[in-house]
């Protein structure tokens, strides 16, 4: 009989992972669960939840303490960025630092042929992915060996409304092949379903929190670290100061809510200045732009793919955006061979690396925010992203 092969299972107490757990074992997956100890600010006790759910379904349970990382990587970026007028995504971090590179390490060392999660999103091998691109192919900019080479990719889930490939695209491209997404084509209640019928719901939580380390409002936790530090709100257009502010990290662009101005019209918040602590505020028009910067790009194809297609991709600028048609403008120069076709660009040929970009929408923007990612998309494949700068 052929020995089961071997499947490692990120589990957090939730739904998700439970419901892609049972879902492997269905499939015949032998399984494994991993749970990262982290540093937690709410009550529940999630290592405990975890170990009962793992054993129910019959799971061997790794556990490893990545707490001292999670707080220099993940909390700290998180309140760096609140104290530097950023609006940071600790998940967009969080994914490819410590949940899948503890992962991945892991499904290594002990002999696992794949790695899961239970997130919503599709990986998917792919051989003639982009025949859709013969019109546009620019042979100065791609390898032909670009578009016949089989390809791992990553798409957005089969369900929009729980789609979380926004949240995957700072991966490494080469992890790819050896993850599995069980709830690509699923919805939540379904996922719940599975939950249910396997006997394990009430230990299971059935949603995350925004924020997984902060219990409540994420303000209470960055007055604990950043204190409160007043300062004047500024109606930008006309440069007149028409109240007072608590903390710039009180504010996110394009916010509304919390200005706490009467006025004739409502007041959004248009940009802040670190140094002099001032919030700026306009009206609703003053929110749009058409053009933003993104620094430290991820590529997750190569890298000649996407100078084909950035002259028409779709960008999101948020997690709930719904994407926007928009041109890339390439801000590295590119090493090509003799030949002429791109060999590399400042990201290595694995799609990791620094490079930088400019971001033009065919139409304007609300609320472009500095910390948040832009994740650029062609029809279902994420292509890869960045982090907005300006």
């Amino acid at each position: 009989m052929l020995k089961s092969k071997l499947c490692l299972v990120a589990m957090s107490g939730g739904v998700d992972s439970a419901a892609a757990s049972i879902l492997l074992k269905e499939a015949g997956w032998e399984v494994a669960g991993l749970y990262l100890r982290m540093p937690l600010e709410n009550e529940y006790n999630h290592e405990e939840r975890v170990g009962e759910i793992a054993s129910r379904l019959g799971i061997r349970l790794y556990v490893l303490d990545v707490s001292q990382e999670f707080y220099r990587e993940v909390i700290a970026y998180f309140k760096d960025s609140y104290r530097n007028g950023l609006t940071p995504n600790p998940c967009v971090i969080c994914n490819p630092v410590i949940k899948f590179s503890y992962g991945m390490r892991l499904k290594e060392e002990i002999g696992a042929d794949a790695f899961s999660t239970g997130h919503y999103a599709r990986i998917e091998r792919r051989h003639k992915l982009w025949n859709g691109l013969k019109g546009i192919i620019n042979a100065d900019n791609s390898s032909s060996s670009d578009y016949c080479s089989p390809l791992w990719i990553l798409k957005r889930a089969g369900d929009r409304q729980k789609d979380q490939s926004y949240f995957l695209y700072r991966l490494k491209r080469r992890w790819l092949k050896d993850i599995i997404f069980p709830l690509s084509d699923m919805t939540k209640t379904q996922v719940v379903d599975i939950v249910r019928r396997s006997g394990i719901l009430e230990l299971a939580h059935k949603e995350s929190q925004e924020v997984c380390f902060i219990d409540g409002d994420y303000r209470r936790f960055l007055v604990k670290y950043l204190g409160a530090r007043e300062g004047d709100i500024v109606f930008k257009p006309t440069g007149e100061v028409i109240g007072r502010h608590q903390g710039l990290w009180n504010y996110t662009i394009g916010q509304r809510r919390g200005i706490n101005i009467a006025g004739k019209r409502p007041y959004y918040v248009i940009g802040m200045d670190i140094g002099d602590n001032i919030l700026y505020v306009g009206h609703k028009e003053h929110t749009f732009s058409n053009a933003m910067e993104v620094r430290d790009i991820n590529w997750l194809v190569p890298y000649g793919m996407a100078l084909t297609i950035s002259n028409n991709v779709l960008v999101k600028i948020r997690s709930r955006h719904h994407g926007a048609p928009a041109r890339i403008e390439m801000m590295d120069e590119a090493t090509k061979d003799e030949e002429g076709a791109i060999t590399s660009c400042r990201p290595d040929d694995a799609g990791e690396g620094g490079s930088r970009c400019r971001v033009h929408f065919f139409e304007s923007q609300s609320a472009i925010t500095a910390g948040q990612s832009a994740v650029f998309y062609w029809n279902d494949v994420v292509v890869g992203g960045g982090i907005i700068c300006g």
